[in-house]
């Protein structure tokens, strides 16, 4: 007997012309009825073996069209990917966003990236009076000025004349960035000062390294002294007494300077004290400023009868009707110092000379008079 293979099968055709298709198996195991064993059956079929074996699916014919897509695949990522690639690498930048700088202390921004396509290429600072900025397609340079925040920016048109703005967060301080500041004091605690004088005020930090973000200067009575916000330069007004006070890092940090201001100043007039002036005649006011740096001015009461006329010389007064006026010099700095002069301005007796009618036809006065060490020269002419 055949061994049974369930991979065979067996095809017969019948002397009736059937077409079977058995398994070996089937044929084998059908005891009595199977054409090979049965006598008492049809006759014999004429049996036409054909035995197919099944063979397994051959996984290598995927290979070759796999390796195609694969290497499409990778051909395709890497042209778009460099392109990409390229793109990101010629992106233009700065080197930094953010930046801290000191006072007086000068940093470059660089220009990561600057090609042929960048035109009208522009450097600005949004505050210059905190930080001010220079440069170029490659680089730009920035100065800290003041104490504060501001933003420096990059514009320019691109290729496609689309505008591109980089921008810059500036900080300006003194001292180091990671340095706490403890604490401050002044050179100068008190000060007695004259009107008219100044005085720097001079700040110690600790540490000498400590991060200072804004120091401002203060007085608390403006009219008596002043004082320069960002310097601390004291000026002396009036008489009287106030303080100036320093603040630093948003008033977490103070000093104080107290200032008395006295005025010892004197005017001493070097014209008489009383003056006999003519109709015409004018007359330069000499005085002296002692112990101050103020300057003086001078006051005239009665404008009509005296006039103060610049374009002759400082100081210089004409008498331009009669009467009796006051001339006062005063300082500027403190109006409560001053020196008054009495004026009397009278008609030349020359001018009195009248014809039969009454009338006044000619006269004439030329007047060289000296005073005290002064000269006068007036000249009238009536008709």
């Amino acid at each position: 007997m055949k061994k049974k293979d369930d991979n065979k099968t067996i095809s017969y055709e019948s002397i009736y012309g059937e077409s079977k298709s058995k398994s070996e198996s089937d044929i084998y195991e059908n005891n009595g009825n199977n054409a090979y064993s049965s006598y008492n059956s049809k006759p014999n079929p004429v049996i036409k073996e054909e035995i197919k074996e099944k063979k397994p699916f051959n996984f290598k014919l995927l290979l070759i069209p796999l390796i195609v897509i694969v290497v499409i695949g990778v051909l395709v990522a890497g042209f778009f990917g460099l392109k990409y690639l390229n793109k990101v690498i010629k992106t233009v930048s700065i080197s930094t966003n953010t930046l801290i700088i000191n006072i007086d202390d000068k940093k470059d921004i660089t220009v990561n990236n600057a090609n042929p396509d960048m035109h009208d290429v522009k450097w600005k600072s949004d505050n210059e009076e905190i930080v001010k900025v220079e440069g170029n397609i490659n680089k730009g340079t920035v100065t800290g000025v003041d104490y504060g925040t501001t933003k420096v920016h990059l514009t320019y048109l691109d290729k496609d004349n689309k505008p591109v703005d980089l921008i810059c967060d500036i900080t300006v301080i003194q001292g180091s960035p990671n340095v706490p500041l403890t604490g401050i004091s002044l050179d100068t605690e008190q000060k007695e000062m004259k009107i008219g004088e100044s005085h720097q005020l001079k700040v110690t930090f600790t540490p000498p390294n400590g991060r200072v973000d804004n120091l401002i200067f203060e007085s608390l009575d403006e009219t008596v002294a002043s004082v320069e916000k960002r310097t601390g330069l004291v000026r002396a007004l009036k008489n009287g007494s106030t303080s100036i006070v320093c603040k630093a890092n948003d008033g977490k940090l103070t000093a104080t300077f107290q200032v008395t201001v006295k005025n010892n100043a004197q005017i001493v007039l070097k014209s008489s004290a009383n003056l006999q002036l003519t109709l015409g005649q004018r007359v330069q006011i000499n005085y002296e400023i002692l112990d101050s740096t103020s300057k003086a001015e001078i006051k005239i009461t009665d404008e009509k009868i005296l006039r103060n006329i610049p374009a002759l010389g400082a100081n210089t007064i004409i008498a331009t009707s009669p009467g009796t006026t006051t001339v006062r010099v005063y300082l500027v700095d403190d109006p409560n110092i001053y020196k008054d002069i009495q004026v009397t301005v009278s008609i030349p007796s020359s001018l009195y000379n009248y014809n039969g009618n009454g009338n006044n036809t000619n006269g004439k006065a030329n007047n060289n008079t000296n005073t005290n060490g002064n000269n006068y020269n007036g000249n009238v002419t009536a008709h």
